[in-house]
This record gives C-alpha cells, sequence and structure tokens, in this order.
C-alpha cells in the first residue's frame, strides 16, 4: 500500500501536535510501542468527539468500538523531546469492520510511521458484532468500503511455540469497557519479545485482539523468533487472547 497517498481525497480528517514526553519513551529514548497505541487511540477519539460521537454518547445509545488489528510500518520511531504531528483518517468498511488510517511525521516534517487499524462495533451489554450502517446512520462519515488491499490478515495460534512466562491481569490494566486496554498490550509484547528490544529497532509490527482478557486472568506467552521476525501469542483460559508480530532491525 501507497501510505503516502492513504487517506482518500475528501473524508474528514483530524490533526493533532504532540510532545513525545518523557513517559513516552523507553530506554532507548524511542517512542514505546505502548505509547504509540495509546497516541493513536486517543487521536481516534479525539476525532470522533469532536464530530459528537464519542465514547460517551455512542455508549448510551448501545455501540462502543472495540480494534481488532493494528499494524503499523515504521520508518523510525520518535524520540523524547521530539514534537511530532498525528493525522488520523476513516477508511471506509468491510464486511462489519471498519478501518482507519493513522500517520505520524517527526520534527523534520517526513513520514516516521504510519499505522492501520482494523476496529468493529458491538452491543455493549451482548458484545454481538453491529452492522456498519448502524454508525453510518450518524451521518459523520461518508459510507465506503474498505480496498481489498487494506485487509489485515491476521495469524493462527501456535501453542507449540516455547513458553516465554505468564502476565496476570491487573485492574491498572482495564478500561471503561471493562477488559483490557489495547495500548497495554505493547508492553506485554515488549516484556515478552524474544529479541532484546535495547538492540532492535521496529521495521513493522502488528498486534491482533482477539478474545478479550478480564480481570484476574492468567496469560501465557508462547513466542518465537526467525531471522528477524517474530511472533509472540498469549493464551487464556478461553483460548488465544491476542498475537504479535513484526520485524526488528538491529540498530
Amino acid at each position: 500500500m501507497d501510505i503516502e497517498t492513504a487517506a482518500p481525497l475528501g473524508y474528514q480528517e483530524y490533526r493533532e501536535t504532540h510532545r513525545v514526553d518523557i513517559f513516552d519513551a523507553g530506554p532507548t529514548g524511542e517512542l514505546r510501542l505502548s505509547s504509540l497505541l495509546c497516541l493513536c487511540q486517543n487521536t481516534a477519539w479525539e476525532h470522533m468527539e469532536r464530530l459528537g460521537v464519542g465514547y460517551a454518547p455512542l455508549r448510551r445509545d448501545g455501540i462502543v468500538f472495540l480494534v481488532v488489528s493494528t499494524k503499523a510500518e515504521v520508518t523510525r520511531m520518535p524520540k523524547y523531546g521530539e514534537e511530532i504531528q498525528i493525522r488520523t483518517f476513516p477508511l471506509g468498511s468491510r464486511g462489519v469492520t471498519f478501518y482507519r488510517g493513522f500517520e505520524i511525521f517527526g520534527e523534520d516534517g517526513k513520514l516516521a510511521v504510519f499505522v492501520l487499524q482494523s476496529s468493529v462495533c458491538v452491543d455493549p451489554e451482548k458484545h454481538t458484532p453491529l452492522r456498519p450502517k448502524v454508525f453510518y446512520e450518524y451521518g459523520v462519515f461518508p459510507e465506503e468500503k474498505t480496498p481489498d488491499s487494506m485487509k489485515i490478515p491476521r495469524a493462527h495460534p501456535q501453542e507449540d511455540m516455547p513458553l516465554l512466562g505468564t502476565r496476570t491481569v491487573r485492574y491498572s490494566d482495564l478500561d471503561c469497557n471493562g477488559h483490557m486496554n489495547n495500548t497495554v498490550y505493547g508492553d506485554i509484547t515488549e516484556d515478552f519479545l524474544p529479541l532484546s528490544r535495547q538492540e532492535h529497532t521496529y521495521a513493522q509490527v502488528q498486534i491482533d485482539y482477539v478474545n478479550e482478557a478480564r480481570l484476574g486472568e492468567e496469560i501465557l506467552l508462547r513466542g518465537k523468533e526467525e531471522n528477524g521476525t517474530f511472533l509472540l501469542q498469549g493464551f487464556h483460559p478461553r483460548g488465544l487472547c491476542f498475537s504479535a508480530q513484526g520485524i526488528l532491525l538491529p540498530r
């Protein structure tokens, strides 16, 4: 996909500026994976709030958005103290899945990271998917079909990979929907990577959110690395919880 022209002309978009703070960066000085996910989450919701369809009004109407997959193509991770600009825009829907793009520009004005994110709107009580028309009826975004080339393929469970450790879901991991927030999976990924994060930098990373993690559940982390590519998966009593995969380059 040509990330320079990912946003269709005429779509509503939203931009904001952010300075990478000390708590956004890790030991290398680069933006943490969880901080990247948090920037995308906050920018998307600020966009929705300004259009009058933020979390609270949608929840009152029986709609919540759940992220399905996040895929980042990384030229370089922004660093501590850098002022960056985030641009986000909708990319239509495919089946029951909505797509959204994010472009993160560095202080030099060059594209540093492109993020493609898929999500579904569900009934907050039943957790059953809702058809896209339920959201399109608000009239804030035009209804468009997402191109086939933007579909994000998801990894299959691989329970035979080596066990890397366990992670218990704590209260501070939870969000307004009562389960582990999608940004926390970025920290788990970096904590359990088969390759040293301090010795490598991201070229690409994708996280699939398969089955929500609830308070007190123990997640078993399994993973492997081969020639700079990695696969990390978390399993809980109800099956595959999440999957993270990507490409790391030596520093």
